[in-house]
């Protein structure tokens, strides 16, 4: 995320938990510049990540993609079990 953020293109920061009362530092700028988009699924409440929060999270960024990159998907993990079901296109970088 270092890196991402800074660059010049947008973001996308899709959460596992909720949003926290007060957003990181090094997040202002990029927010203010409208190339920072943080979402989550969840309410303020849910503080921690989890698999099932993750599955979650990833089940939204996948209805709401055009087209899916995934950069590693474990052998019989959730995320390529996911991607099964996925009628969009996939590119994966490995």
């Amino acid at each position: 995320m270092h890196y991402l953020l800074k660059g010049k293109q947008p973001i996308i920061l899709a959460l596992a938990r909720g949003l926290k009362e007060k957003v990181e530092p090094e997040f202002v700028k990029p927010l203010e510049q409208g190339r920072l988009l943080i979402i989550t699924p969840f309410d303020k409440s849910v503080k921690r990540v989890s698999s099932q929060n993750a599955q979650i999270r990833n089940q939204l960024m996948t209805t709401l993609a055009d087209q899916i990159t995934i950069g590693y998907a474990s052998p019989g993990g959730q995320l390529e079990e996911l991607l099964k079901g996925i009628e969009k296109p996939i590119n994966k970088i490995v």
